[in-house]
């Protein structure tokens, strides 16, 4: 059986463009919910259409859908990663 050793951490978030920044954004509670106008949803008490609620990473996933932003969000996660990692 093969072991995997994990040697750095990538992480890009709504509060942090890398790892330490995100993480230590999270610990202290911060969030950054946005309201989406893309897409709606409906309210089941008043009947009427409202946006979503997201985390949406500015400047980073605008523009991007599906396989391409799941793409540039594990690229700029694994590159975070590099430049974190002890080799």
């Amino acid at each position: 059986m093969l072991d995997l050793h994990v040697s750095g951490i990538g992480l890009i978030s709504s509060v942090g463009h890398d790892a330490k920044t995100s993480c230590a954004s999270i610990r202290a509670g911060v969030s950054r919910p946005v309201e989406y106008y893309n897409y709606s949803q409906l309210n089941y008490e008043t009947q009427d259409e409202e946006p979503i609620v997201v985390h949406q990473i500015k400047g980073i996933t605008e523009g991007y859908y599906f396989l391409g932003l799941w793409m540039r969000l594990a690229k700029l996660c694994l590159l975070d990663m590099l430049s974190n990692s002890i080799i």
